[in-house]
């Protein structure tokens, strides 16, 4: 079942985003921690919310706060954590979510600026491709419509996580 697999794919993606800030600002990984997800598809928040049991063990968090926004917006100062901007997290952003894991005591804001400054130059990197493919005239003759649909929702996908890496950037300087 299609349906099921990106639903499934949506929970784990949720659960790496959040080992891996953990993992990678030293967290304690027995220690709990609140979370906060921010969307703009109300699939997703759904998703999330029949999950949240699952997601809450498996990713060692104390709360997850889920919102459905009207735009895609890190979720931070008034996003879904409802936390001040003042208080520190680690945000993880993709195409269909925004992660953030609240972590005033050892948040690394100089890390998290370079992490965020890698990342972008990578998706910079990664959308110039997929628009020199869309561009290119061979490439278009060969492949069959799937294929072009899905370099061009892959683009696009891309493209939304890029701009909310720049808010987060621009929040952060």
């Amino acid at each position: 079942n299609s349906k099921a697999d990106a639903d499934f794919s949506l929970v784990r993606d949720l659960i790496g985003a959040a080992r891996e800030a953990r993992d990678e600002f030293k967290m304690d990984p027995k220690k709990k921690v609140p979370a906060a997800i921010s969307t703009a598809d109300p699939r997703v928040a759904s998703i999330f919310t029949e999950n949240q049991e699952a997601l809450l063990r498996l990713a060692n968090l104390s709360e997850l706060k889920i919102e459905h926004t009207s735009t895609a917006q890190p979720a931070a100062g008034n996003g879904a954590s409802g936390a001040s901007k003042a208080a520190a997290g680690v945000v993880r952003s993709t195409a269909h979510f925004d992660l953030r894991i609240e972590y005033a005591a050892d948040f690394d804001r100089g890390a998290e600026l370079k992490r965020l400054q890698k990342e972008t130059e990578r998706l910079e990197k990664d959308i110039q491709s997929k628009k020199a493919r869309l561009e290119d005239r061979a490439f278009l003759d060969r492949a069959s419509e799937q294929v072009r649909r899905q370099v061009e929702t892959s683009l696009a996908e891309r493209q939304a996580e890029l701009d909310k890496l720049r808010s987060r950037l621009a929040e952060l300087s």
